[in-house]
C-alpha cells in the first residue's frame, strides 16, 4: 500500500475533502429508494419522529405518524422498514411497517437498551432481524426475531453482530469470541478467538459469502481491519499499522452494497498533533486506496443502494468550518464532492437509504 494513504493526518484530511454546491448533482436521479432517506429526529414537541427526506429535493416530512420512533432500518428489498418505539426509561420494542409507513405492527419487545440502543439489521431475505439487547451497561444480548411471525428465534451472548450478504448466517462477537450462527440449522461455529476494542458496528461481511471484516488492535491504541476467512480461519490485515500515529480507534464499519468499499469512521492522532479528530474514511477493496470523506463525524453513515453515495453526519461543514450542532451530508464517490443535506441540526440516532 502506498505509503501516504496511511498518513491521513489533518492537513491531509482538510486538503483532500473537496466542497461542492448546496444543490445535489443531477445524475442521482433515479428511481425508487436511491432518492429517499429516511432517519429520525425531534419533533417541535421534543418527540422522536421518523421523517423521509428526498435527495434531489432535499425536502423532509414525517414518513411515521407514530412519535417516540427511532432508529428506522430499512430491508435489503426496500419493502419493510423496522425501528424502535419508545415504551419507558430505556426500554423499547421492536416494529415493522411498509415502505410507506403504513400497515405497522409490533414484532417485539419491550426490550432494555441500557448500553446503548442500536438499529436492527435485516437478513439478505428480509425475514430475520438482529439487534443487541442491553440489560444493564455491562451486559449485551444478540436477539434473533422472525420479522413474518414476530418470534424470537435466537438469544446469544453478544456485543455486535452482523449479516451475511447471501444466506441467513449471522457473526457475533461475544466480548471475546466471533462465532457465526446459522439460524436456518441454529448450528453455532466457533470462528476466532478476538479482542474487539470498540464493538460498536464493528463487524461486516464481504459479498464472497467466506470473509468477514472485524475491527481489533495491531498493537497497543493502534486498531485495525481485519478479514477472517470463514472456512479456513485464515487471518489477513487490510488496514495495517501507521507508525506515525501515536492512536487509531476505529468505529462504524460498513461494506458498500456493491463489495468494492469499506467505510469506517476513524479517531486517530499522530506523533507530532495533540489533538485527534473523527474522519469518515473509504478503503478501496481492490487496490487498497484510502480516502477521507468528512470529519468532525457524528452519529450513523449508510451507504446508497448504488454504492455512488454515502450520507453521513457532521458537526463541521464541507470546507471544515465548525456548524455549531450536527447536520447531515451526501459524498458523491465519483466525484469526491460533499453536499450539505440539512442545515438545522437533524442529528439522527438512526439513518437508513
Amino acid at each position: 500500500m502506498d505509503k501516504k494513504c496511511m498518513h491521513f493526518t489533518l492537513l491531509t484530511l482538510i486538503v483532500l475533502i473537496t466542497a461542492c454546491s448546496q444543490s445535489v448533482e443531477p445524475d442521482l436521479v433515479t428511481l425508487g429508494r436511491q432518492n429517499s432517506l429516511l432517519y429520525d429526529r425531534y419533533n417541535e414537541d421534543a418527540r422522536n419522529v421518523i421523517v423521509k427526506m428526498n435527495i434531489n429535493a432535499t425536502v423532509e416530512h414525517q414518513w411515521l405518524e407514530q412519535q417516540d420512533a427511532s432508529y428506522p432500518s430499512r430491508s435489503p428489498d426496500g419493502a419493510q422498514v423496522a425501528y424502535f418505539v419508545y415504551e419507558g426509561t430505556e426500554v423499547f420494542s421492536l416494529w415493522v411497517a411498509d415502505n410507506l409507513g403504513k400497515n405497522a405492527r409490533k414484532i417485539g419487545g419491550p426490550y432494555p437498551f441500557y448500553a446503548g440502543n442500536m438499529a436492527a439489521e435485516w437478513s439478505f431475505d428480509a425475514r430475520y432481524l438482529a439487534f443487541r439487547v442491553s440489560p444493564d451497561p455491562h451486559q449485551a444480548l444478540i436477539y434473533v426475531v422472525d420479522a413474518d411471525i414476530g418470534e424470537e428465534m435466537e438469544i446469544v451472548t453478544g456485543w455486535d453482530s452482523a449479516w451475511s450478504r447471501q444466506n441467513n448466517q449471522l457473526v457475533v462477537y461475544t466480548g471475546s469470541v466471533l462465532q457465526v450462527l446459522d439460524i436456518e440449522t441454529q448450528v453455532n461455529h466457533h470462528l476466532l478467538d478476538v479482542y474487539i476494542p470498540n464493538p460498536t458496528n464493528s463487524l461486516d461481511w464481504l459479498l464472497d459469502q467466506q470473509t468477514v471484516l472485524f475491527l481489533s488492535d495491531v498493537r497497543r491504541w493502534i486498531t485495525g481491519i481485519y478479514a477472517v476467512d470463514v472456512e479456513s480461519h485464515e487471518v489477513r490485515l487490510i488496514l495495517p499499522d501507521d507508525p506515525d500515529l501515536s492512536y487509531r480507534s476505529l468505529c462504524c464499519l460498513k461494506v458498500s452494497p456493491n463489495g468494492e468499499y469499506v467505510a469506517f469512521v476513524v479517531n486517530s492522532q499522530s506523533l507530532s498533533e495533540t489533538a485527534s479528530i473523527a474522519t469518515l474514511m473509504i478503503l478501496n477493496i481492490n487496490n487498497t486506496e484510502i480516502f477521507p470523506v468528512g470529519y468532525s463525524i457524528s452519529g450513523p453513515i449508510a451507504w446508497s443502494p448504488d454504492s455512488n453515495y454515502i450520507v453521513f453526519g457532521s458537526l463541521k461543514d464541507e470546507v471544515g468550518n465548525p456548524i455549531g450542532s450536527w447536520d447531515l451530508f451526501l459524498f458523491s464517490l465519483n466525484k469526491r464532492s460533499v453536499t450539505r443535506l440539512t442545515h438545522d441540526g437533524a442529528a439522527p440516532t438512526g439513518l437508513t437509504w
